[in-house]
């Protein structure tokens, strides 16, 4: 399966989405789905580097603009109840859905533009599969997921 940009899965008790904004960081590239985290030396919003651990805030809604202070928009990842969907493998193309993944923490990679959860090691786990949306055995499946607490920004030291 090819890899799908990240998405609200689901919804948990929660009749909408929720969304929040901020200003965008300079010289930002970022996708629609891809993770974000804050500059904390300017207030604006960026794209996490490979495998964030720490000061996530959300998902991107839309691809950046390039344009410094536009407003950014994004599904924060801090809400109880909003679920995430994801492909899952160990590259980008490689890899299955299997039964042991379900409750397993991993890192999110990064690989040129997408995003997916890499279960080849959870050294630097950001995310907890909580479900599967394709079958067991799906080849870069997709499986629902949420953020750890301790890689959020609002749990960061």
């Amino acid at each position: 399966m090819a890899v799908q940009e990240i998405t609200v899965g689901k919804l948990e008790g929660l009749v909408a989405i929720p969304i929040r904004n901020g200003p965008e960081d300079a010289s930002q590239t970022w996708e629609r789905g891809s993770i974000l985290i804050p500059d904390l030396a300017t207030g604006e919003i960026q794209e996490a580097g490979n495998e964030p651990v720490a000061d996530i805030i959300g998902i991107a809604t839309a691809a950046a603009s390039t344009t410094t202070g536009t407003d950014t928009l994004y599904v924060p990842a801090d809400v109880s109840g909003v679920v995430f969907e994801g492909n899952i493998g160990t590259s980008i193309s490689a890899g299955d859905i299997a039964a042991v993944d379900l409750f397993e923490d991993y890192p999110m990679t990064l690989t040129g533009t997408e995003w997916f959860v890499d279960k080849t090691d959870n050294t630097n786990p950001s995310v907890r599969v909580v479900g599967f949306k394709d079958a067991i055995g799906t080849t870069n499946g997709r499986v629902y997921f949420v953020f750890i607490k301790d890689a959020l920004l609002m749990n960061t030291t």
